[in-house]
C-alpha cells in the first residue's frame, strides 16, 4: 500500500500503475486530493452535502476515465475541473443553500492577494461573529448576483487558492479571460459591499 507521507512517489508513476491494473493505488491520489476536492466543491456549490457529493462523483468519474488521461497532464487540473463541471451540475440540479462565509475585511489585491482575509472566529466576542456572519451572508448573496463565470474564476482563485493558471485550466479559458473575470468580479463586489465593510 502506498504512503502519501512519502513526498517522493512519482505521481505519473502512480497513474501508469494504476492504468496498468493496479487499481488500489488510485486511494493515494484520492487521499492527496480529497480535501481540496472538497473545498473547490464547497466553494462552488455553498453547501456541505452537495460538496461531499460532488466531490465523490468526481473521484468515481476521474477513476472510470483514468485509462485515457494523458500523460503530459496534471492530474490535479484534470481533477479540479471534473469537480468545477459536476459543481455547475449540482447547482443546475439543486436549490441553492448557501452557508456563511467568516471575513475580516476586504484587503487590496495584486496577483498574489487574496481578496478576504480570512481568520478564525474564536478570537471573536460574540458581537463580532455576529456582525462577520451577517457581512459574509451579503457577500455571499452578491457572489450568486456574478455572472457564472466570474464567480466561478473567483471562487476558484481567492476562495479555493488556485493559481491563476490552475483556474484557466480547470475553466478551460485563457489566462488574460481569467484575469478578466476575477477583476470584473472584484470590482463589482467591492461597488456592491461598499460600506458594507
Amino acid at each position: 500500500m502506498l504512503d502519501n507521507k512519502n513526498q517522493n512517489i512519482d505521481e505519473q508513476d502512480i497513474i501508469n500503475r494504476i492504468q496498468s491494473g493496479e487499481l488500489d493505488c488510485y486511494e493515494f491520489l484520492v487521499k492527496k486530493y480529497q480535501e481540496k476536492a472538497f473545498q473547490i466543491a464547497y466553494g462552488l456549490t455553498s453547501n456541505y452535502d452537495d460538496a461531499k457529493e460532488v466531490a465523490h462523483e468526481a473521484f468515481v468519474s476521474a477513476f472510470k476515465a483514468i485509462g485515457g488521461f494523458k500523460k503530459d497532464a496534471k492530474f490535479s487540473s484534470w481533477l479540479y475541473t471534473i469537480v468545477a463541471n459536476k459543481s455547475k451540475d449540482r447547482l443546475r440540479i439543486r436549490q441553492r443553500n448557501y452557508k456563511l462565509v467568516y471575513i475580516d475585511k476586504v484587503v487590496d489585491m495584486d496577483d498574489n492577494e487574496t481578496f478576504l482575509e480570512l481568520k478564525d472566529e474564536k478570537s471573536k466576542s460574540a458581537t463580532e461573529i455576529l456582525e462577520l456572519k451577517e457581512i459574509g451572508r451579503k457577500i455571499i448573496e452578491e457572489l450568486n448576483l456574478l455572472p457564472k463565470s466570474q464567480k466561478m474564476a473567483f471562487t476558484l482563485h481567492h476562495v479555493n487558492g488556485l493559481s491563476l493558471g490552475e483556474v484557466a485550466e480547470v475553466m478551460q479559458k485563457g489566462l488574460s479571460t481569467i484575469k478578466t473575470h476575477i477583476h470584473r468580479a472584484t470590482l463589482e463586489l467591492r461597488k456592491r459591499l461598499d460600506g458594507e465593510l
